[in-house]
């Protein structure tokens, strides 16, 4: 879904023919992407527009915009299953298809000794909430905050995992699992760039207990807030990937069986 395109040509009709070529190879990237491991991508095949068309189903327009000269456009394209698991099969590539139950983010926030969830500013809860792409197999579900929110989990009692506040405020957003994702403000070994270490746990019914911690830094030109959206955007990667290995689809030779 939502496949931006935006074409100039000699014509209105030029924009859109090569607006479609255009979307079909983006959707059929993001497609494959979607379902493979990161460490997978650089060996995605990369095939000419001719040949993506037969794995495509069927698109329609979700919003169109048009001038004399130019086409602007949001796009779903729907691809066929076998035959997309097929090319995926003979490029030797493991892949998953089956999506997550929504997983509802709690970002806590340590900066100065404070300890932060539901507190504003929390600019660690702002990068989840405004920085993270949703295009994969793990739907994340962000909570509003509200005074119910507060009631029903507060920041210590998310780090200590407290399975009944935490199940109570999954159900709250109909979640599968809870993520609750630590991030501590601190500054490098030399005490010269900002840096955030980061402790991601997964609970709930769909997987068991699981950890992730990482830390980064901030590289040349970037902001506090820049360093949020990239670590906020790697853990989701991360957690794309766990997901796809506990779910790889194994197929082997067909036979037949009499």
């Amino acid at each position: 879904k939502g496949v931006a395109v935006d074409v100039t040509d000699e014509s209105a009709a030029a924009a859109r023919d090569k607006a479609l070529v255009l979307g079909e190879g983006l959707a059929f990237r993001r497609m494959l992407e979607r379902l493979t491991l990161r460490a997978d991508h650089e060996h995605l095949p990369d095939l000419p527009s001719s040949e993506i068309a037969a794995y495509v189903r069927d698109f329609s327009i979700e919003i169109e915009k048009r001038s004399a000269v130019r086409y602007l456009a949001s796009l779903i394209y729907r691809f066929k299953p076998a035959e997309v698991r097929r090319l995926l099969t003979d490029y030797g590539l493991w892949f998953a298809e089956t999506p997550s139950k929504p997983v509802l983010v709690l970002p806590v926030y340590q900066t100065a000794g404070a300890l932060l969830l539901w507190d504003e500013p929390n600019p660690w809860r702002d990068a989840w909430n405004q920085g993270v792409a949703q295009d994969g197999l793990v739907p994340l579900v962000h909570p509003i905050g509200d005074l119910s929110d507060i009631a029903a989990v507060g920041g210590e009692q998310a780090l200590d995992g407290d399975a009944q506040r935490l199940a109570a405020i999954a159900r709250r957003y109909e979640a599968g699992d809870v993520l609750v994702v630590h991030g501590t403000r601190g500054m490098d070994a030399r005490g010269q760039r900002p840096k955030l270490d980061v402790a991601a746990t997964r609970y709930g019914t769909a997987i068991n207990e699981q950890s992730l911690v990482k830390s980064f830094s901030v590289e040349p030109g970037e902001d506090v807030d820049a360093l949020l959206r990239r670590a906020a955007s790697a853990l989701v990667h991360d957690i794309e990937d766990n997901w796809k290995r506990d779910n790889i689809l194994r197929l082997g030779d067909l036979g037949v069986l009499a």
